[in-house]
């Protein structure tokens, strides 16, 4: 009978401390992509975006302990159809990647892509977490190879495979610092159409036609959108 009982406080006992355990566990948030625009430098359509709650306090505390971290942003310009799938008119990779030097203090950035290439060393951890989540000047297309009848948007997505290509000791130390993966939904800008015979509109405030009879403000240098 005393074993029963003792028995029973122990299994109580445990589902409280689970119960506990449970509460105490910070909620995490899904890493969401806003902000994405395009604009024009008269040459290129090009591309801006900002990644959230992606860039996590535990993914901070695997970097310092030597464990390098990579994004990776899929892009895509699409042009709109109304009736049909939209095509894709070009797609690439961007690939963000930090490592911490222990030694110097300070955190190496580069990002990677087509024809593309940008590195960074900083001793600032904010710095940090804002390159690894920004997408700033990814340049998609010419302006001259789209046709100013038709309506543009790109759609993005962010993703971290915590393991992708990591080799000992630090897939062993994701181990004893383990980091959520993650894999955003894309996320589309305003539809565009470009102008590059025209160049930016001399009133960006007047209202501009849209393919679906809504209307939109202009952006700038050749570009003009509305929102989808």
């Amino acid at each position: 009978m005393l074993a029963q009982t003792v028995s029973g406080c122990i299994r109580q006992g445990i589902f409280i401390l689970l119960c506990i355990g449970f509460m105490v566990i910070p909620a995490w948030a899904n890493p969401v992509l806003s902000n994405v625009t395009l604009r024009s430098d008269h040459e290129q359509i090009l591309m801006d975006g900002t990644l959230h709650d992606a860039f996590t306090d535990k993914m901070m505390e695997a970097l310092h302990s030597g464990v390098p971290l990579t994004f990776h942003y899929k892009v895509e310009l699409r042009r709109h159809l109304s009736f049909y799938p939209d095509e894709v008119i070009s797609q690439k990779t961007i690939t963000h990647t930090v490592q911490y030097d222990t030694l110097k203090k300070t955190y190496e950035f580069s990002s990677q892509g087509d024809n593309m290439e940008r590195k960074v060393v900083t001793r600032k951890a904010d710095l940090c977490r804002e390159l690894m989540m920004t997408l700033k000047d990814i340049p998609l297309s010419s302006i001259y190879l789209l046709d100013p009848d038709e309506w543009y948007y790109v759609r993005v997505k962010a993703e971290m495979i915590n393991d992708d290509g990591l080799w000992f000791p630090f897939n062993w130390l994701l181990f004893f610092v383990p980091i959520h993966d993650f894999e955003t939904s894309w996320t589309e800008s305003s539809l565009i159409q470009v102008e590059p015979n025209k160049g930016f509109p001399a009133d960006a405030t007047q209202p501009l036609r849209s393919p679906s009879g809504t209307h939109g403000g202009g952006l700038n240098n050749a570009v003009r959108a509305f929102s989808k």
